[in-house]
Parts: structure tokens; C-alpha cells; sequence
């Protein structure tokens, strides 16, 4: 197994990890191979619980809350070990940034979409259809 060392920038202990799993080595205590883990786990739950839900007619967010839950303290989390292997203390502050990263550019594609008066492109106003029946004397 490797040394842990722990750095000024980063105060999280890393492990040099050689000659991998088939060596004894834990593929774990790499900070890569964890996040490529958790964000395999967590697209998998989420994909699953999307194809599920579809057929209730349920959009994609509710799958993505259901599968926050399932994996969390409420869910999973109850199998012991599954938090402090899985999803330990240490590599949440990078799964964070990765997941507030992915927010901006989501937030910043909604922004793409409005347009200067507040619309968003390519859809009408709601209440432009109740005026139209007005005007028709309906």
C-alpha cells in the first residue's frame, strides 16, 4: 500500500497507489478512481430510477431526488461501511465542487434560453391564449 501524505492545498490524505488491484493494492484510496466510482454509482441509480419512472409519466429531476436519497444517510447509508468506503468524508468536498461546477453550467444554459424581455425562446406567453378569446368574443 502507499504512504499518506497531506499537502498545504489540499489537507485530505492521498495515497500513492503502484502496481493496482490485482497487486492487493485498495483502488480506493485513489482520489480518481473514487470519483470515477461515485459518479458511476450515481449516473447508474439515476439512469435506473429515470427508465423506472418514465413509465409513471415522472420527469427525469424526481429520479435524480430518489436517487440522492437512496445513496444518502437515508437510504444506503444504513448498510454499515457503505458512507465510509464509498462515500467518505474526505472525498466529498471534490464531489461538491464537481457537482456546483455542473450547476453553474446547467444555470448558465437555462440562460441561454430567455431572451431580453423574460421569455424563455421559443415559448408564448400563458396568458396570451385567454386574451386571443377575448378579442374573438368567446
Amino acid at each position: 500500500m502507499g504512504e499518506g501524505n497531506e499537502t498545504a492545498a489540499s489537507p485530505t490524505k492521498h495515497y500513492n497507489v503502484t502496481g493496482g488491484v490485482l497487486t492487493g493494492a485498495d483502488p480506493l484510496h485513489s482520489t480518481i478512481a473514487l470519483f470515477l466510482l461515485q459518479v458511476v454509482i450515481i449516473m447508474a441509480t439515476t439512469k435506473l430510477l429515470a427508465f423506472g419512472l418514465n413509465f409513471l409519466k415522472q420527469p427525469r429531476v424526481i429520479a435524480e431526488i430518489l436517487a440522492g436519497i437512496l445513496l444518502g444517510p437515508s437510504g444506503m447509508g444504513n448498510i454499515p461501511g457503505w458512507l465510509p468506503h464509498v462515500f467518505p468524508e474526505h472525498s466529498l468536498p471534490f464531489l461538491t465542487l464537481v457537482a456546483n461546477i455542473g450547476l453553474i453550467l446547467y444555470m448558465f444554459l437555462v440562460g441561454l434560453e430567455l431572451t431580453p424581455e423574460g421569455k424563455v425562446a421559443g415559448a408564448g406567453n400563458v396568458g396570451d391564449g385567454g386574451q386571443m378569446r377575448e378579442r374573438e368574443g368567446g
